[in-house]
């Protein structure tokens, strides 16, 4: 659960036809220093996992979730990644590093 002030908000995990990006002010670059990707934004700087990084990679344009979900399972075949992206993009949307649109920040 992401914190804002004092209440908890809890985001559930988008649906496959959810159209979501990166919010307006998150930047994500490889950071040659830390041999990683990092996203960045006004309140400071999260290193990413490889995971991390090749879903948010994929969210620098509008994606729909299904097609993500489905670029993920071609590129690596033998993994069962559904559930995993999904908690992962929910978690994203939670830390608000991402937005569903049409409701782009």
């Amino acid at each position: 659960m992401g914190r804002y002030g004092d209440s908890v908000v809890t985001v559930a995990a988008p649906t496959d036809h959810d159209i979501i990006a990166l919010r307006r002010g998150i930047r994500l670059q490889w950071e040659q220093h830390q041999q990683a990707w990092v996203i960045l934004f006004p309140e400071g700087m999260v290193t990413l996992n490889d995971s991390a990084s090749a879903i948010l990679r994929l969210c620098q344009d509008e994606v729909s979730v299904g097609t993500l979900i489905a670029t993920l399972q071609q590129q690596f075949p033998d993994a069962n990644l559904a559930a995993d992206v999904r908690e992962f993009l929910a978690t994203a949307l939670q830390e608000n590093w991402l937005v569903i649109t049409p409701d782009r920040l």
